[in-house]
């Protein structure tokens, strides 16, 4: 009987150690030697930091090291946009032709009241206009009214110029129009044309 007992006793006890196998083997997982820095002193009484405890038994401080956790940002996806609003779009057709469509169109050179000197070749009349001109529209220059070729003044005569810059539609529909620029030209002949001699009969 006792022989039995001692059996009975000895099989208890390695069941009860073989469940707390599992407990310690997980505790043990959580601390890797790796996370632990030793802290000793030296010989010389300098203090001597590793990985791994000294082994002449000298007394020994152990801590423990973060450990590093490497985060990666998902990337960002475009916002929708909010509920209701429309993307941007190029203005539609019945804008375009809308009065009120061109915000700014103005001549910015030659200046207003400025003098032209006997010029030779044409003048160039620059303008800026805002927004930009859209496809099917034209920017056309008017000299005292009258619509000019090209945005330049070829061969002005003498005296005061009224300049005007007019942006129209497919139709020919005014849409913009600048404010008037007026400039002077002096000439020492209003007979002296390239090409044309003191003594001849031409004439603008």
């Amino acid at each position: 009987m006792k022989q039995r007992a001692g059996i009975f006793w000895l099989i208890g006890l390695l069941v009860g150690l073989l469940a707390g196998m599992p407990v310690q083997a997980e505790e043990a997982s959580d601390e890797d030697p790796g996370d632990r820095i030793y802290r000793s002193r030296g010989a010389d009484g300098a203090p001597v930091f590793s990985d791994r405890p000294p082994q002449d038994g000298r007394p020994v401080e152990q801590r423990r090291t973060p450990r590093a956790t490497n985060v990666v940002p998902a990337p960002s996806s475009p916002r929708p946009p909010p509920a209701g609003a429309s993307p941007p779009s190029t203005p539609r057709a019945d804008e375009t032709e809308r009065l009120d469509y061109y915000q700014r169109l103005a001549i910015t050179s030659p200046e207003h009241e400025a003098t032209l000197r006997h010029p030779v070749e044409p003048v160039p009349v620059t303008y800026e206009l805002e927004p930009g001109l859209l496809p099917g529209h034209q920017v056309r220059l008017l000299r005292n009214g009258e619509p000019e070729a090209q945005m330049a003044l070829d061969w002005p005569h003498r005296g005061a110029h009224e300049l005007v810059v007019e942006v129209r539609d497919a139709e020919g529909k005014v849409l913009k129009r600048s404010a008037p620029v007026t400039v002077f030209v002096h000439r020492p002949s209003a007979l002296l044309r390239p090409g044309a001699s003191r003594g001849g009969n031409d004439t603008e």
